[in-house]
């Protein structure tokens, strides 16, 4: 089982690869009922860090999914790292800005 991050809708999500395909873990786990807490399946950190027997449970719903043509083509999405930072995962950069400013204001300059 290969696990992706993309972006869908300005941010980043966690997906199943199946062959050239991606199914939203998320549409996957309601395909197999798995259900609980959320967060569990907000990101391929939280996916790694669950219980073995919930990943095949997602791999199997995820193949079902894409033979049903409820996936997307790997090439038609942006690829996010495959385990983004908290910084990372901000869609509009404004973690990364702030902290750079901050760094920028402590840090002696350079004659």
């Amino acid at each position: 089982m290969r696990l992706a991050t993309c972006e869908h809708v300005d941010a980043l999500r966690p997906a199943l690869a199946v062959g050239d395909r991606l199914v939203d873990v998320s549409a996957a786990a309601q395909r197999a009922g798995i259900e609980g807490d959320p967060r569990t399946l907000a990101t391929v950190r939280a996916l790694l860090t669950g219980r073995a027997d919930d990943l095949e449970r997602l791999h199997e719903a995820a193949a079902q999914l894409t033979a049903a043509g409820e996936s997307v083509a790997l090439a038609d999405v942006r690829l996010g790292p495959p385990i983004p930072t908290r910084a990372r995962s901000s869609a509009s950069g404004s973690t990364t800005a702030s902290m750079r400013a901050r760094h920028a204001s402590m840090s002696p300059r350079c004659r």
